[in-house]
C-alpha cells in the first residue's frame, strides 16, 4: 500500500477513534515490518511465504523494535501516544485489520493483546540501575544502557531539547525517570523520522 493510501486511513480511523495518536499507527506498521524480517532471518534457506505473524508474536516484535528506537525513551513515547497496554495495540491492530490494512486468520482475535507484558517490566526494567549485593550503601549507578541495547536509530534524541535532558539525567546522578515526563508534551509535537515507513507490503 502506498503512503499516501495508508496516511489516509489512518485519517479516518482517527476520526473515528481518538485513543491513539496517528504516529501509533505507524510504529505499529513498522514494527510489523520489523517482525517479519526477523522471522525470515530465522528461516534463511524457506522458500515458503511468510508465516502468519499472531498476536503475541507481533507483541515481542513492539517490544524489540520500540527498544530499538527510543531506548530508554520507549514508554514515555507511546504513552504520549495514548498506548498504555499490550490490548491497545491489539485496538491498533483490529482496526487496521478492518481498513484491509492488515489481514487475520480465522484464530486471530482481539484477545491475542491480552495483558502479554507490562510497560514497565517490558520498557523500564531494562535501563533500571543494577544493584549491588546486600550491604552496599547505595545501588550502582549506571546512566545509559548496557552496549546489547542498540539505541537509538531514530534521529529523536539528537534534538537539542531532548539532549539537553540527558545531559541532565547524567550530570545530575538523579532517578532519570523524573525528568522523562517533561518529554511528554515535547514528543507529541514532534513528528518521528520515517514515520510513513517503507513497508513489505502490509497486508499481509
Amino acid at each position: 500500500m502506498q503512503d499516501s493510501a495508508f496516511n489516509h486511513i489512518v485519517t479516518l480511523i482517527c476520526k473515528k477513534d481518538n485513543r491513539f495518536d496517528r504516529r501509533a499507527y505507524y510504529f505499529v506498521r513498522q514494527s510489523l515490518d520489523a517482525t517479519v524480517r526477523n522471522l525470515k532471518k530465522q528461516q534463511p534457506h524457506s522458500n515458503q511465504k511468510p508465516q502468519h505473524v499472531s498476536g503475541f508474536e507481533l507483541l515481542g516484535g513492539i517490544r524489540s523494535y520500540a527498544l530499538d528506537q527510543f531506548g530508554p525513551l520507549a514508554k514515555t513515547v507511546l504513552n504520549a501516544w495514548g498506548v498504555t497496554r499490550c490490548s491497545d495495540f491489539g485496538d491498533i491492530v483490529f482496526s487496521l485489520i478492518d481498513y484491509n490494512i492488515f489481514s487475520k486468520s480465522e484464530n486471530d482475535s482481539r484477545e491475542d493483546f491480552a495483558e502479554i507484558y507490562s510497560f514497565e517490566e517490558a520498557f523500564v526494567k531494562p535501563f533500571l540501575p543494577a544493584r549491588k549485593p546486600r550491604g552496599s550503601l547505595r545501588a550502582a549507578w549506571q546512566p545509559f544502557p548496557s552496549p546489547q541495547l542498540k539505541w537509538p536509530k531514530a534521529k529523536l534524541l539528537c534534538k537539542p531539547e531532548i539532549l539537553i535532558l540527558l545531559l541532565r539525567l547524567r550530570r545530575e546522578n538523579v532517578e532519570r525517570f523524573l525528568l522523562l515526563n517533561e518529554l511528554s508534551v515535547f514528543l507529541k509535537k514532534t513528528p518521528l523520522p520515517g514515520q510513513l515507513g517503507a513497508g513489505l507490503g502490509v497486508n499481509r
